[in-house]
């Protein structure tokens, strides 16, 4: 079964290219979503096939296992997209889809997060697996620190702050410049909030998540910097820069996204705005932040490799 899923990988990617066969005004919804769900089916496929072969565990198995972990996957992806699509996009523009409508959106809304969202964690976890194999992290255990307990109070504290500052900056432009809120994602539309308040959301969305994993004593990224052990930190950035490569080549042409309001945005990585690049680890951190902090069985089974006792 584990190379079957190297085979699945291998073929799912080939015809993930398929849209690039038809020309762009004859592309529709279901066309561009084919496309992508085969990407997405590629890198699950080859993900799961590492970690089931160097790592003895499967995130997908773990998730069907029952109903309700399937449900808890889902509820989470859900929450994943509202934080990433509500604060990147709905708030602040910095992308919209030229391809969908708005009932279209919602329609495949949970769906397509969760899919994606299961893209992010298994590739995270693909890359961990490697780099536990060649450093040291994988049973890796150490104390806790004695103030370590008022540095993650601290955090929390510091959480509220900068959601809420974070939130409010994203909030202003459309009520008080705009005067109100319109929803839309497929059109470009000028918004003039700071940069550095999605930021500020993203980065309370993550503090309190890692609050959340320190008080049920789950491992976390911060606790694993704070410990010196850097793996899950190295496959987070890794594993972003590799999944960005992937998605980003592949959407070059298609246009199935397309960034705007970005500072620096005449500064480009090939057609990706610089900045753009250096934010894709951020939305990987923050979901799989509170992708630990929400997910009991999960974090027991597969992020046992930064533990703290």
């Amino acid at each position: 079964m584990k190379y079957k899923l190297l085979f699945i990988s291998i073929i799912a990617f080939i015809f993930s290219w398929s849209p690039y066969l038809i020309a762009r005004n004859s592309r529709t919804n279901l066309i561009l979503i084919l496309g992508g769900g085969l990407l997405y089916l590629s890198v699950i496929a080859l993900s799961e096939f590492v970690t089931r072969k160097w790592g003895d565990f499967s995130l997908l198995k773990g998730i069907m296992r029952r109903k309700k972990s399937i449900l808890i996957y889902v509820g989470i992806a859900t929450l994943g997209g509202i934080i990433l699509d509500g604060t990147a996009q709905w708030l602040n523009r910095l992308w919209y889809y030229p391809y969908w409508t708005n009932p279209f959106y919602v329609f495949i809304f949970i769906a397509g997060f969760s899919a994606y969202f299961l893209c992010i964690i298994e590739r995270y976890l693909m890359t961990k697996v490697v780099i536990d194999k060649l450093r040291k992290g994988r049973h890796y255990k150490t104390k806790p620190y004695k103030r370590e307990g008022r540095f993650f109070g601290g955090l929390l504290v510091l959480a509220f702050i900068t959601f809420a500052i974070g939130l409010t900056g994203s909030l202003i432009p459309h009520f008080v410049n705009q005067g109100e809120y319109n929803f839309n994602i497929t059109y470009p539309t000028q918004h003039v909030s700071m940069f550095i308040f999605p930021l500020l959301i993203f980065a309370g969305v993550w503090f309190f998540s890692e609050y959340m994993s320190f008080i049920k004593k789950r491992s976390s990224l911060l606790q694993g910097i704070i410990h010196k052990n850097f793996n899950s930190l190295f496959a987070v950035l890794l594993a972003s820069l590799l999944l960005l490569i992937i998605m980003e080549i592949q959407n070059a042409s298609l246009g199935l996204w397309v960034y705007a309001n970005w500072p620096l945005s005449h500064i480009r990585l090939f057609t990706i705005p610089l900045i753009a690049v250096l934010a894709w680890p951020l939305h990987y951190i923050a979901i799989l932040s509170v992708y630990r902090a929400l997910n009991k069985r999960q974090t027991e089974e597969i992020f046992r490799g930064d533990v703290i006792e």
